[in-house]
């Protein structure tokens, strides 16, 4: 019997080579992007750290901003903003649980710190997904302070959404100044200092129902 053709174009193997390649790409590309940021990223640099040809990866990712959607993705993945306490202690404490998980993390940490400081340029391809990330976390960080202020938890001295933006940028500068500094820096420890100072007091967990 005849076998049926592959169409041209489309490489051996089945859904799951397709699906390996594709993430061997993308795993190579956070490393590059991570290393050089997108802008001087080079195509045949990924390429070649993942062991394929240039157009096996252009068959994947025809465009480079494409690529740079999937590596993003995959941060995401990675850092999920999903923080579950019920009460304002429960929540805080989960972002310095978060925090302390991304300081294992490295790679991931300096890809979104070096993109995030490219996409500064509203043409960057990066702008629109760090425009929306920035509000979205604001707005839930804005969100869980706003309870704290309705139990008199935090004080209202200034508003939640001036708050939850000195969180973001504390958390982005952190993650910055712990890259470049010479004594070690924990992300996370800093990060609970500051919210209990915001909230006058040391955090504590809830016991559970």
């Amino acid at each position: 019997m005849e076998q049926p053709r592959r169409g041209r174009g489309r490489p051996p193997g089945g859904e799951a080579t397709t699906r390996a390649t594709k993430d061997s790409i993308v795993a190579a590309a956070f490393r590059v992007f991570s290393e050089s940021g997108y802008v001087n990223a080079s195509l045949r640099e990924i390429a070649r750290q993942c062991g394929v040809s240039h157009a096996t990866l252009l068959h994947h990712f025809p465009h480079k901003s494409e690529l740079l959607a999937a590596t993003l993705a995959r941060r995401d993945a990675e850092f999920p903003d999903d923080f579950g306490g019920q009460s304002i202690d429960d929540v805080l404490l989960d972002m310095v649980d978060g925090a302390r998980r991304n300081e294992s993390r490295l790679g991931l940490v300096r890809m979104y710190t070096l993109l995030s400081a490219e996409a500064g340029d509203p043409t960057h391809p990066a702008h629109p997904y760090f425009e929306r990330r920035t509000r979205e976390f604001t707005a839930l960080v804005a969100g869980i302070l706003r309870r704290g202020q309705d139990d008199g938890t935090v004080s209202r001295d200034h508003t939640p959404e001036q708050l939850a933006v000195n969180v973001m940028a504390l958390w982005d500068g952190l993650q910055v100044l712990a890259a470049i500094s010479v004594d070690p820096v924990s992300v996370a420890d800093q990060l609970q200092v500051a919210f209990e100072q915001l909230l006058r007091r040391p955090l504590r967990r809830q016991p559970s129902a």
